[in-house]
């Protein structure tokens, strides 16, 4: 059924054009005064004249891959940017270096490698993915063809276009040296907020196997749950560095407790980035987080330690990089203080707490394009239930006496589907600890630990007695001469 429009009725003005005559010509006029005074926008006359040297330093063009300095292919076919990338643009297919090739020692190289620019969208995940710095989106983006085997850039073509990557790139070098040279140490962030609640002190001492602080009136937050708080103003500290945070891993922390924070309390938290290390392998960042309350100003000093990469890895030849005969392991005389038992979630139940949900910690899939087997433990995670074992242990009344503790984490703990570590302490060195899976081999966590004197700080109101700490009831995955194999 055809349906009748009606026609608007135009006004008296409208009907003898003249007004819209007379405003197009102030337009005219306005452009033509412009023109006279020099501020006429000029458009750019394409191709003869191109945005290059306007072209901002964020600006994602077409990917292309790089060598090193040595003309070697930097690229190692993990398959990480084939696996990454949304629209399936990129296929590789791995091959085997020879045997007789001085670079055999890297094992794969990528046989074909093919970027489809008709299905690219320049998302920049490959970029990031990437653990060799092997691939980079330039700064083109006139990408034409008169066929669609002409858009599809074989690895000639993309190596044509990436040439030799030396070091860092110009890019990240120079704001590294700006940055070092006049950001450092970094503006201080500062944020007031309230400490986690009684509910989530609660909630977290049971995700850790002790009572909860029920017979204070006023419960106090553990030190150990610090990230829950000062993650978030860390984190925007750390805007500003030349480096991508997906890819910066925690490598230790140094707590400093002076004073008890009550739950719920007004907090101001204040951190800093203090100093960069970059020896063109990686970058070693140090920042400070403190956290005041209103009784306590430093009540709680955090130093953390976060390892970024920045340029090609330290091969199995570089003599700076210990070998697995070389790294630290527990001593044979080593006393055990504790087993610790975790299962398959014990990721997903601590960043429900904390606020952490890196899904490498929860999410398989994710877990393994990382390169593990199954999700990892969160490294805090596992320096809270160190502590609460080494207090246990060797301090009395408790970890609420704690001073100050140094770790560094050495590897990461592979879930599976459960595992059981120990907690040891060496007597020939006061203070120091390990989390490995026996004596002798490689820990997951070392530091050393100081707490107040009995007769200095006045013991807490009595409670339960903590019972083991245990998480899960999943069965252990492997002994521990299996996951010391699989780490080597």
């Amino acid at each position: 059924m055809p349906i009748t429009v009606a026609r608007p009725k135009l006004s008296w003005s409208e009907r003898i054009y003249l007004p819209a005559i007379l405003s197009g010509m102030a337009i005219t006029l306005k452009h033509f005064k412009n023109m006279l005074f020099g501020r006429t926008k000029v458009t750019m006359q394409y191709p003869e004249e191109k945005w290059d040297s306007q072209m901002p330093e964020h600006y994602r063009g077409a990917p292309a891959l790089v060598r090193d300095q040595t003309g070697r292919v930097r690229c190692v076919a993990c398959q990480l940017c084939e696996f990454i990338c949304p629209p399936r643009a990129i296929k590789i297919v791995a091959g085997e270096i020879p045997a007789s090739d001085p670079f055999a020692k890297v094992e794969k190289f990528p046989q074909e490698f093919d970027i489809d620019m008709i299905r690219c969208i320049y998302c920049g995940l490959c970029e990031e993915v990437c653990p060799e710095q092997a691939i980079f989106l330039r700064k083109d983006y006139a990408i034409t063809g008169t066929t669609r085997a002409e858009m599809v850039h074989d690895k000639k073509k993309l190596y044509e276009l990436g040439g030799v990557f030396n070091g860092n790139d110009a890019y990240v070098a120079e704001r590294l040296s700006e940055y070092l040279g006049d950001c450092l140490p970094g503006l201080e962030l500062t944020e007031r907020l309230r400490a986690p609640s009684r509910a989530l002190v609660e909630a977290y001492a049971r995700y850790l196997g002790i009572p909860a602080d029920g017979a204070r009136q006023a419960p106090v937050v553990p030190a150990h749950l610090f990230p829950q708080w000062t993650f978030p103003v860390a984190a925007r500290a750390l805007r500003q560095v030349p480096y991508p945070l997906a890819r910066i891993l925690n490598a230790g922390c140094r707590l400093e407790i002076n004073a008890r924070i009550p739950a719920s309390a007004p907090l101001t938290v204040r951190a800093q980035l203090l100093s960069i290390e970059d020896d063109g392998h990686r970058a070693l960042l140090h920042e400070r987080v403190t956290t005041d309350t209103s009784e306590t100003a430093g009540a709680l000093v955090a130093d953390l330690y976060a390892v970024a990469p920045t340029g090609s890895p330290r091969g199995r030849g570089d003599r700076s990089a210990p070998s697995a005969a070389e790294a630290l392991r527990v001593p044979f005389s080593a006393r055990e203080l504790g087993r610790l038992r975790f299962g398959r979630r014990a990721g997903l139940a601590y960043a429900c707490l904390s606020g952490d949900f890196n899904p490498v910690h929860w999410a398989a899939a994710y877990a393994r394009a990382a390169g593990f087997a199954t999700p990892i433990l969160h490294g805090f995670a596992l320096l809270a239930w160190t502590i609460e074992c080494l207090g246990r242990a060797t301090m009395t009344g408790g970890p609420d006496r704690l001073r100050f503790v140094d770790v560094k984490f050495k590897r990461p703990l592979v879930l599976g589907r459960g595992i059981e570590v120990g907690v040891y302490r060496d007597d020939a060195a006061p203070g120091a600890f390990y989390v490995a899976d026996a004596p002798g081999v490689r820990p997951y966590l070392a530091g050393s630990i100081g707490y107040e004197a009995a007769e200095e700080l006045p013991l807490p109101s009595a409670r339960p007695e903590p019972g083991p700490p245990e998480i899960s009831s999943a069965p252990v995955a492997d002994d521990w001469k299996t996951r010391e194999a699989r780490h080597a």
